[in-house]
């Protein structure tokens, strides 16, 4: 499967909610940080555009894999955009963009009462510029919650006073602090402005912390209506970067706790350093019919599908685990070392050390001998060695639940190539159950219309044009796959 085709799988798990992804190349280093409000119908517009520009193809060449992270609402989506362009310095959203390209916030430090307007030009005039931003409307957003929630001024005279004051509406409703008429004194407005500025450059948490004391300090000192003010808008504040905050953290935490669940790996298996690219190998067969074989590629301790790959068991006949590993093990690194393709740092085998005995051999005949090998027990789900010996790990250890889960996944992968195999043979055999149609025709009517559920598509004039097939055949034909209990897709009949 193609890498395209490969992304696709995964667009279609992205839900339609607001928030961030993130574009990888090959060595997983973000190259391009995106928001939406519906997050999988943007990501799909980077892979349907008819015409995209230089930019868009150029960056769509390097993309190997996408990480997202849904959000309460746009507004939280770009703050965090901001954030993370300026954590990762995406290629693509810097090294692309101009001052005319993407928008800019301006904060007019220059004034005497600094307001926020959005820009795309860029100039030495002494404001202060946040950004680049990819999602002017998302901005814009977020800048008016802001300005409401700490009363900035939108009016547009440099200079406002009385009379732009008697014709202003936002002090009226609180949404403005009416600096221009000396409302509020001119250091406490320019705090506002820096508050903010905090949020728009992830420094929420500090700014509600100090925004709590503040307000307990009010309520001593019994100034209750201004406590009572800061409690709204922590509240306002909150809201916008709450969801936000956890999403972060969530995300941050997930990639320290794959970190250290390989460090500890490491540590139980004699290992100099930390494995980063681990390939695991699963066997899936009914009976010893249709078997399969899986192989999954993890790099830094996240499922990399690109490199996966799966087998149709060819030398094996019955059921024999030992064999079927030995035969797609040998398959695979043969493979790679014709290519000249990295070998894995470390290879995991579902199964025992009947198992892992037999990827030994075959390793050992290939001239794979530098590379970690070792097995996953199912039973007792303990580490198996190439010298024999087993690892108990406790339930709660991390490397443990590392290499379950790269087996689990594994497994899954498997599974699924033994269902679709199956499911297909079942379609096939379908055509079994009508008297006249052979072995030729049988092969005729499928490579006419490729598959069953084709041919099921067909009208009667297309499928009398299969050479070999007959008017009456094909009445009977078109007749059989329209009586009304015939399923031949149906889910009950898939899960027998």
């Amino acid at each position: 499967m193609e890498i395209a085709e490969l992304l696709r799988e995964k667009i279609k798990k992205i839900p339609q909610k607001p928030g961030v992804y993130l574009m990888r190349n090959e060595l997983g280093q973000v190259i391009y940080v995106g928001t939406a409000k519906r997050l999988r119908s943007r990501v799909r517009s980077h892979f349907s555009s008819n015409q995209p520009s230089v930019k868009d193809e150029a960056m769509m060449a390097l993309v190997r894999d996408i990480d997202f992270i849904p959000l309460k609402s746009p507004q939280e989506a770009m703050i965090l955009e901001c954030q993370y362009i300026k954590e990762f310095k995406p290629k693509f959203n810097i090294s692309y963009r101009d001052d005319k390209t993407y928008p800019l916030l301006k904060v007019t430090l220059n004034e005497a009462f600094p307001r926020f307007l959005v820009t795309r030009l860029k100039k030495p005039d002494g404001a202060l510029y946040l950004g680049p931003y990819t999602d002017a409307g998302a901005l814009r957003k977020t800048v008016s919650e802001l300005e409401r929630i700490f009363r900035i001024r939108t009016c547009s005279p440099v200079h406002p006073g009385q009379y732009d004051y008697d014709h202003c509406l936002y002090h009226m409703m609180k949404w403005c602090s009416a600096p221009c008429v000396g409302k509020i004194s001119k250091e406490d407005y320019r705090k506002s402005v820096e508050s903010a500025c905090q949020v728009l450059l992830g420094r929420s948490k500090d700014l509600i912390a100090q925004m709590k004391k503040e307000m307990e300090r009010a309520s001593k000192d019994l100034k209750f209506e201004y406590a009572v003010e800061l409690r709204d808008r922590m509240l306002a504040l909150e809201k916008i970067v709450g969801t936000r905050t956890r999403s972060i953290q969530n995300f941050k935490r997930t990639l320290s706790h794959t970190k250290e669940e390989a460090q500890e790996l490491a540590q139980v298996l004699g290992l100099d350093q930390p494995p980063k690219r681990i390939e695991a190998f699963d066997i899936s067969n009914f009976s010893g019919k249709e078997a399969v074989g899986s192989m999954v590629h993890f790099n830094h301790g996240r499922p990399d599908k690109r490199f996966y790959r799966r087998f149709r068991i060819r030398g094996v006949v019955g059921i024999d685990d030992f064999a079927m590993i030995r035969e797609v093990v040998g398959r695979r690194y043969r493979r790679l070392k014709e290519d000249g393709g990295p070998l894995p740092d470390l290879i995991l085998i579902d199964g025992g050390k009947g198992q892992l005995s037999s990827a030994l051999s075959v390793l050992d005949e290939i001239g794979v001998s530098q590379t970690t090998v070792i097995g996953l027990a199912k039973r007792y789900e303990q580490i198996v060695t190439p010298y024999g010996s087993e690892i108990s790990l406790p339930r709660d250890s991390g490397a443990l639940h590392l290499i379950q889960r790269i087996r689990d996944e594994a497994h899954r992968f498997a599974i699924t190539y033994h269902k679709k195999l199956r499911k297909t043979k079942l379609m096939e055999s379908i055509l079994d159950d009508l008297p006249g149609i052979g072995p030729s025709k049988k092969e005729a009517l499928l490579k006419a219309f490729g598959s069953i559920q084709g041919l099921k598509r067909a009208n009667l004039e297309e499928i009398q044009e299969v050479k070999g097939i007959s008017k009456k055949l094909a009445e009977k034909i078109y007749t059989f796959f329209r009586q009304e209990h015939y399923q031949p897709f149906s889910k009950n009949n898939d899960s027998k």
